[in-house]
Order: C-alpha cells, then structure tokens, then sequence
C-alpha cells in the first residue's frame, strides 16, 4: 500500500486553479531538489568521508507537501524515487498510479505548462517522464529492491535472482530458493501484484501521452516494461512453486515481441490477480483496456494506420446511452426521431 492517499491527491487543488500554481521558484521547489540530491564523496587529505544518498522520507515528506499545492510532473518524479526507496514495488506502484491518474485527468494545467507561444511544445514534459528509464534512478534501483524478505534467509531482489545479474551479482540461490518457501504467501502475492499494476499504469502512462502528443513524440518506457515483466515472471514461478496458480493474464503480443528482442525466453502466462483482462471481456472497463491496447499496437507498430482514429472513437461512445451515440453519430437524427414520435405529452 502506498504511504499516500492517492485519490486526495487526484483531487483538484482547487476549483479555480485545479492544477495549483507554477511553484519552479517557491523556497519550498527549491529544498525539495537540493534534498534529492546525493552527497558526493569527498577526500581531505587521505581522509575519504563516503558520498550519501539523500534523505528519502525527508524528499518525500517535501514533495507530498508540495503535492497540495500544485500538480507538477517534476514533484510527481521526486516522489517515485522516494516511494521506490522507502517502500519498494508496493510503493513505486503507487506512484506510477498517482502519475498515471494525473495525466489523465490534468494534462492540459499540469506543470511544467505548454507554452503557446512555442506550438506547446511538449517536451520538457516528455523528458520528465521519460527519466523513469533512467538507470540510476529507477532501473537499477528497481532490480535492486527486495521481491522477497525472509527473517532467516534474508531479502533478494530481481538482480540477485536473475541471470542479468551475473555471477557476481547472483546471491546463493539456496538461500534465494529457502527466502521464497519461508515467505508468506500473502507477502509474495502483495509484491506480484504491486508489480502487475506497475506495468499496467507504464503502459497507461505512455498511452496517455500518445494520446496527446502522437506516437512519434511520446516517451519510450519499454525498459522500465521489460524490467517490470522480469520481475512479474519471477513472481509467477516462486507463486507457483508454491502451488499458487491465478487466473492467467495474456502478455501483450508487442512485449513479447520486446521480450524475445532483449533476449528473454517469451513470457509464460502470468497471473493477473483476480482481474479481467483482453480474452476474458466481463465489463466495460475490460472493453476500454482493451482498445487502449489496441491503440497502442498502432501507435507503435502502424503508426500510418486511420484505424486508432476509430478505436478512440469507440472507447469515448462506450459509456454513452444509446441517444447520446447517435447524436455524436449522426448530430440531427435524434431531432428526426423526435420529430417523428411527436411532441410529449404535457402532463
């Protein structure tokens, strides 16, 4: 669970300014960037003092803080990489859901703000949100994090369990096989699910912004997906190494593809926790994912393509009643039919 309340942050900030004030230059924008920044080593004589990461909960606690006053992609940035730290899987999950609500709900008044008179130009935004493939602030820090945490055995974390760690980096895999067995179920299956919605709002998140700004200009975030998806199918073995099997999740056909590119076996079926997915459309909110994802197979593979022109179409008349879709439709043929049923009758 995220150490925030992600819907009170969703919430506008206020009714005239729902996405608060520009705060680039407010005495608290400022200590939130001097927090987040490591210290680097130093060297007095042959006195080495070792370099410090920052202060996580105090970068944090400044950015949630400043969260009630405005919505800016760059404290949206501060937070990940704080909630990330503190709160591993579970917490960065969190993050990339507030992130993704936020695009969605605020594009047009978040901050950094387009500027006009520059074509709104949207990369400064672009860029902040492409850093959530930045190595060193979220890659590696990712496959460092603990998936399993055992009182006797220790806790491990995808590199010291997967291959790409090395020989140096792989922890011993007794002790990694002793940690999963030892863990609590509820636990393992908290973190597969933490990160199963991590790499849906990633996928949310670029979809968003393509939405927005057109596929050539969006952020590309398969790396952070590819790390995600390691993570999630080493769940999905320990889970069943333990006799844990949930309903099966279809792995997108342009990740597998990503998979097989980067190098990875092609991805078993993975558990999607209880939730319907594309194959198994039980709901509206089944059907609005699924074009979601077709959309983004245009975008990235036929970007020429009229038929998202379409798909987007269907997603915004799929809530409508049926007089509101033929008024979307066909603008004057529910004043016909009007016209043809007669006038109400007065009461």
């Amino acid at each position: 669970m995220a150490a925030f309340d992600i819907e009170h942050l969703l919430a506008e900030i206020s009714p005239d300014a729902p996405c608060g004030e520009n705060l680039e230059y407010d005495a608290a924008f400022i200590a939130l960037e001097q927090a987040a920044k490591p210290k680097a080593e130093q060297q007095f004589g042959t006195t080495i003092i070792p370099g410090e990461e920052p202060d996580w909960v105090e970068v944090r606690r400044l950015a949630l803080k400043l969260l009630e006053r405005t919505k800016d992609l760059r404290v949206y940035d501060q937070l990940l990489r704080a909630s990330l730290r503190l709160d591993g899987v579970t917490g960065f999950a969190g993050g990339l859901a507030l992130l993704h609500g936020v695009l969605g709900r605020y594009w047009e008044g978040l901050h950094p703000q387009l500027d006009p008179d520059d074509d709104n130009d949207p990369t400064f935004r672009v860029n902040v949100v492409a850093g959530l493939c930045d190595p060193e602030s979220f890659l590696q820090p990712l496959r460092e994090t603990p998936l399993v945490s055992s009182r006797n055995f220790g806790r491990f974390g995808l590199r010291d369990i997967a291959a790409e760690g090395g020989e140096e980096g792989r922890a011993d895999q007794a002790a990694v096989n002793g940690a999963f067995l030892e863990a609590a179920v509820d636990a393992l299956r908290e973190t597969a699910n933490a990160i199963r919605r991590a790499a849906d709002d990633v996928r949310g998140i670029e979809n968003v912004i393509t939405d927005q700004v057109g596929a050539s200009n969006a952020p590309d975030l398969s790396a952070l997906g590819a790390v995600l998806r390691e993570a999630s199918r080493v769940m999905t073995q320990r889970l069943e190494a333990r006799g844990i099997r949930e309903e099966e999740e279809v792995v997108p056909a342009e990740e597998a593809v990503a998979d097989e590119v980067d190098g990875a076996a092609p991805a078993a079926p993975r558990p999607a926790g209880g939730i319907s997915v594309p194959g198994q459309i039980s709901n509206r909110e089944d059907v609005l994912k699924t074009l979601d994802r077709l959309c983004e197979y245009y975008a990235r593979y036929e970007p020429s393509s009229p038929v998202p022109l379409l798909l987007r179409r269907a997603k915004r008349l799929a809530p409508m009643s049926f007089l509101d879709v033929l008024q979307d439709l066909i603008p004057d043929a529910v004043t016909k039919a009007q016209i043809f049923s007669g006038p109400a009758a007065e009461e």
